[in-house]
């Protein structure tokens, strides 16, 4: 609500000082209003997929890609697919697939560690 009301502010400020010049106000409107959707919108998960790259190279460090290799697998999948969702821009998927990408490759990572000591 808040961000509402600051928008409809800055918008009859503007109109104040474009009194004259209507489509310059409409112009300048419509990119006050596309700044504040795109301010809405999610930011794309670079950390969370920088996490999993690197939880998944851990892993493989460890060898779960012959340790444990459905589950390293399944890791390096969910990464791959976060990666095609962050490309097409759906962020919110992108970032689910990459914390999956993690977990399962800590997992991986453990189980390799296991299957060493056996």
């Amino acid at each position: 609500m808040i961000v509402w009301r600051e928008f409809h502010l800055l918008i009859l400020l503007i109109h104040m000082n474009l009194r004259c010049d209507r489509i310059k106000f409409k112009l300048l409107a419509s990119a006050i209003l596309c700044g504040v959707l795109f301010a809405c919108t999610g930011n794309a998960p670079v950390q969370e997929m920088s996490n999993a790259r690197q939880t998944l190279q851990t892993a493989k460090t460890a060898r779960a890609d012959l340790y444990a290799q459905d589950k390293y697998s399944r890791a390096k999948g969910f990464l791959d697919e976060a990666a095609n969702h962050l490309n097409s821009g759906d962020f919110n998927q992108a970032r689910q697939l990459a914390l999956k990408a993690t977990l399962e490759a800590k997992q991986a990572h453990l189980d390799a560690i296991n299957g060493h000591k056996k």
